[in-house]
């Protein structure tokens, strides 16, 4: 059985649109506030590596941190 993510969508399709505007919104909002320095930037004086997308599971984000680590 399929995760609820991955699983046909029945009825939502009509939202995305309004769910993809509102989200790009915030994520715009979010942007010019640090740019405008609302919110505070941290330095944690060390690399930062980030690995992973989108996908929930089964992508081998797990193998790919231990290799690194």
């Amino acid at each position: 059985m399929k995760p609820p993510w991955e699983r046909p969508r029945r009825g939502s399709d009509a939202l995305l649109p309004v769910a993809s505007a509102a989200y790009g919104l915030a994520i715009q909002a979010r942007r010019a506030a640090y740019a405008l320095g609302l919110l505070p930037r941290r330095r944690v004086g060390v690399p930062v590596l980030c690995v992973g997308n989108l996908t929930v599971g089964g992508t081998g984000k797990t193998p790919a941190v231990i290799a690194l680590a």
